[in-house]
């Protein structure tokens, strides 16, 4: 029986289950529901609570919004233990989160493409600024609510983008009264985490509200070779201050200050298998150059003592001994002012940041200097967005409109040593570039009120128009023993040197300029037949900016152009009752076709061995653009059945094949093909439990089922990775609350319960296979108290 079969059936059991839950909302502000006491004789019948998002900009219930939104509570966060945030893909349907070996978060919404460097397709915002996602792993502290918004976007704030939005939402000060939280999570790993927030009104119009977190724990593989290296450790802290001033019920003014700081050790490569035996130089494989008898005539490492001494490890330990640095930094100041004039209400955000991160990578897994590198970005971001929003025409249209301007320099260092000899033109290499990225958008959507002609009707039509400026100046270096300029060409001919071109040869520097624009829209149409059923069709454009792969350098590959796509969604948000058990139901069903697709693609110089990750979306031969249609459907069914329980799941199914896509080396056309790396299904199930033991003490008890199925392949990923697998993961936390003293709760917790490990192979390097593994099993205990 397939596990999607095993899944309706639990929904099936689900329904008519004899319990009932706690339901999980916050408010206005981003306050989390509290648990709901236990029904008497003479309360209402159970019923699910509405979860406030600000999807459009402004309070309103979720199941009112004609847009497909997975929204994530602050209990819902806490009860799934959720301390990083690829956590969250546990929780919602069509969502993965993946960590690249730059550090880089690739939040992928319905299949939609990710790349190294190029803008996101799901752009992430922290209190409506968007943030690079680096700055994201631990941000899951002090918030209101983690909201997916589904599809393209961009009509109504923030930046444009052709997959989706993931919003989070802090907490706010508060100006009625003292108030906050201290939660301390002890583990196995030695992990010691702390979060907690504090909420002080300094007068009565004036509040005050600081929160943080710190986290530490062991690493889950140790090296063998470089004594006290351990790798995926937890070192992280952050600390966020905010301020909130209400002189009058006209103007407010909220500002917010972060830091933020992670310097860890990330997953490291494992060898797995080593090709041979070498009866040439290269026969059959570049890492031939690096076995006996080669290594010994060409003075290289012995890849083969390292293997050997691999295989004789246990699980968990390594032989790579290169540190694989992952250090994250983010200093931010937000100031976001509102004025409420009646029906119209402006608000005014402006953000400047800075943010940087270091990366090493060792994509080799030994202590062999085959294939390393190193990624050291600094970027300094000014933001300012100016929205106006109210009512017109008795309160029948609802009208927004906004500008926004956004600025980020930065600069990147990338260090590359590929198959190092004696004597190399092209490694080690050294590129440094400098970039001015700067981006402005108008915006503006209407929703018209119909009811007045067919009950329930209206009518939605949103515009946006975006320019995108970019600059990039990169220098770039190679060789030993004595380094050239990379940017020309190599061997220099005997007749002079060839520079690239736009490239000037006395500092060794390329400079590159483009501007690119377009559109994105909104047209969506809902119908209310009911109080608690919406039902909606919507068709969009989405548009994410073109722009230069900075480390490339290959002129050919220099440029890459916009990514634009054409989504039509259908959807249903439902609340029913059957009998007295209350439910909901929210389904959707959508169709993608892109063109000109971002997608990353790794490639080896056959002659050096020199790797590139660069982005393309256009035949180098035709000029033809890369296109790709995907569709699918999810679902989301919660049902409160009985007092003390509640019951989610959801189901999500993804068909994702290109029409056109040609590969560079080899050049293939994968058309008809399926698009790698998307998940093409993900299924959930959870239940939480709430019933009083003895005076206002509770026992709770939370178990959380995921499944995604194997990543899609297609002939070209095959060549660099094997086919992943499918992966399943159970969570459970137990705790009493409220015990001994009102706001006290103690709880034991597990994660990954089943010890299963998710694989990320490759054989990047020719002729070796490593992979990545993801967490084993923790459990540990949380001690919390709320004032």
């Amino acid at each position: 029986m397939t596990r999607k079969a095993l899944f309706m059936m639990g929904v099936a059991v689900l329904v008519p289950a004899t319990a009932r839950a706690q339901s999980a909302s916050s408010g206005t502000g981003g306050e989390a529901a509290r648990p709901a006491p236990a029904p008497q004789a003479d309360q209402p019948q159970a019923q699910i609570d509405d979860i406030i998002v600000q999807a459009r900009r402004f309070d309103e219930s979720q199941q009112n919004v004609p847009l497909a939104i997975s929204t994530v509570t602050p209990d819902r966060l806490r009860n799934a233990v959720v301390s990083s945030t690829d956590d969250v893909q546990r929780l919602v349907p069509n969502l993965r989160i993946n960590q690249t070996t730059t550090g880089q978060l690739d939040f992928i919404i319905r299949g939609s493409f990710a790349g190294f460097g190029v803008d996101p397709s799901v752009v992430s915002y922290i209190d409506d600024v968007p943030q690079d996602s680096r700055v994201i792993v631990y941000g899951l502290f002090d918030l209101a609510s983690v909201q997916e918004l589904k599809g393209p976007q961009g009509t109504l704030f923030g930046r444009n983008s052709t997959g989706g939005a993931m919003l989070f939402n802090s907490q706010r000060p508060k100006l009625d009264g003292v108030g906050g939280y201290a939660d301390v999570r002890i583990g196995n790993l030695a992990e010691r985490r702390f979060e907690g927030a504090l909420n002080i009104p300094l007068t009565s119009k004036l509040a005050f509200r600081v929160a943080g977190e710190l986290e530490r724990r062991d690493g889950t593989f140790e090296s063998a070779t470089q004594p006290g290296l351990q790798y995926d450790n937890r070192h992280n802290q952050a600390v966020r201050g905010s301020l909130l001033w209400r002189p009058n019920s006209v103007i407010e003014n909220y500002t917010q200050a972060t830091y933020y700081r992670a310097n860890e050790h990330r997953s490291p490569f494992v060898a797995v298998s080593l090709a041979g035996p070498c009866t040439g130089p290269t026969t059959p494989a570049a890492a031939c150059l690096f076995q006996p008898p080669f290594s010994t005539i060409l003075g290289t490492d012995n890849l083969r003592a390292y293997y050997n001494q691999q295989a004789q490890l246990p699980f968990g330990r390594t032989v790579n001994s290169d540190p694989v640095a992952d250090l994250q930094r983010r200093d931010s100041i937000t100031n976001t002012l509102t004025v409420s004039l009646g029906k119209i209400t402006l608000k005014d955000t402006t953000y400047y940041g800075r943010t940087g991160s270091f990366i090493t990578r060792d994509y080799d897994g030994t202590p062999a200097r085959v294939v390393d590198g190193s990624i050291d970005d600094d970027i300094r971001t000014f933001y300012n967005e100016f929205q106006a929003y109210g009512k017109a025409w008795q309160d029948r249209i609802t009208l927004q409109a906004g500008v926004v301007y956004s600025r980020d320099r930065g600069r990147t260092i990338n260090y590359q040593s590929v198959f190092p000899f004696p004597v190399s033109l092209v490694t080690p290499s050294l590129a440094t570039s400098r970039t001015d990225f700067r981006s402005t958008g108008v915006y503006g959507q209407a929703e018209v009120d119909l009811s007045r002609y067919i009950p329930g009707l209206s009518v939605i039509a949103g515009y946006r128009y975006t320019w995108d400026d970019r600059n990039v100046a990169t220098t770039a270096f190679s060789g030993v023993p004595g380094r050239v300029c990379a940017l020309q060409v190599l061997p220099v001919p005997a007749s002079g040197a060839v520079p690239f071109p736009n490239t000037t040869l006395a500092d060794c520097t390329r400079r590159l300029k483009v501007n690119y624009s377009d559109d994105n829209y909104n047209f969506t149409l809902q119908w209310k037949p009911a109080s608690r059923v919406l039902l909606y069709a919507a068709a969009r454009k989405g548009y994410k900016t073109g722009s230069f792969n900075v480390i490339a350098i290959d002129p050919a590959l220099a440029e890459y152009q916009p990514e634009t796509v054409h989504d039509i969604e259908i959807g249903m948000k439902a609340d029913w009752k059957i009998g007295t058990i209350p439910f909901r139901l929210n389904a959707a069903i959508f169709r993608a076709k892109y063109d000109n697709v971002q997608t990353s693609l790794t490639l080896v110089d056959p002659a050096s061995g020199a790797v590139t990750a660069v982005t393309i979306n256009q035949d180098r031969v035709t000029g033809l653009s890369n296109k790709a249609t995907i569709k699918g459907f999810e679902v989301e069914l919660t049902v409160i059945p009985t007092p003390g329980l509640q019951l989610t799941g959801f189901y999500s199914k993804i068909d994702a094949k290109y029409d056109r896509f040609f590969t560079i080396s080899p050049r293939l056309n994968l058309k008809g093909q399926d698009v790698g790396g998307v998940t093409p299904e993900t299924a959930g199930v959870s239940g939480e439990l709430n019933l009083p033991i003895s005076g206002s003490t509770k026992f709770s008890a939370t178990a959380n089922y995921y499944w995604r199925a194997a990543p899609s392949t297609n002939s070209a990923s095959q060549l660099t990775a094997f086919p992943g697998l499918s992966y399943s993961q159970l969570d459970a936390r137990v705790g009493l609350s409220d015990l001994f003293t009102p706001g006290l709760t103690i709880a034991i917790f597990g994660k990954n319960l089943t010890d299963k490990r998710d694989v990320l192979s490759n054989n990047i390097v020719s002729g070796e296979v490593t992979n990545r593994y993801t967490e084993p099993r923790t459990y540990g205990l949380d001690l919390s108290f709320r004032f």
